[in-house]
């Protein structure tokens, strides 16, 4: 005969366990992650911003399959509020990318908010940051084919470093 709350207690302390075994080592794969080029024929624009007193300053590097700086843009954006700042600064990308007229583009961050609100729903952002990513929507729809790509830190660093 089995004991219900043992079995219980064992299969809570395996998943448990697994859990853990499975955040370490998906910590240490995001550490040694660098920077990935994208298929031959697409852009990668990587974005970030770095929050100041009064304002943020924003990067944007577009690259192509060979690691190639495409595009490398800076510019400031007048919001202290991060969502806000990152939203600006994917709309100022996808501008970029659609003024040089590529069609096949990943856009890759840190921010999960932002990226996750240009593929998913927006009713949860805020109304600033809401507005910006509409009109990502609306400016990314003359993109023929896009993805997007959260990325830590450690595989933005370029765009990170440029804004510090």
């Amino acid at each position: 005969m089995f004991d219900i709350f043992e079995v219980n207690k064992l299969v809570r302390e395996s998943y448990a366990e697994f859990v853990n075994t499975w955040i370490e080592s998906s910590n240490s794969a995001s550490k040694t992650i660098g920077w990935v080029s994208p298929l031959l024929g697409w852009l990668k624009t990587n974005i970030d911003v770095c929050i100041r007193d009064s304002d943020s300053l924003t990067s944007i590097l577009v690259r192509d399959n060979r690691g190639s700086l495409v595009i490398i843009f800076s510019s400031i954006v007048h919001s202290t509020d991060p969502a806000v700042a990152e939203a600006a600064t994917l709309l100022h990308g996808i501008k970029v990318v659609v003024d040089i007229g590529y069609n096949f583009v990943i856009f890759e961050g840190d921010c999960a908010l932002v990226l996750n609100g240009l593929k998913g729903p927006i009713d949860l952002l805020g109304r600033d940051v809401s507005s910006l990513i509409l009109n990502c929507h609306k400016m990314i729809k003359r993109i023929d084919m896009w993805d997007v790509s959260l990325v830590p830190r450690t595989a933005d660093w370029e765009a990170h470093n440029l804004v510090k």
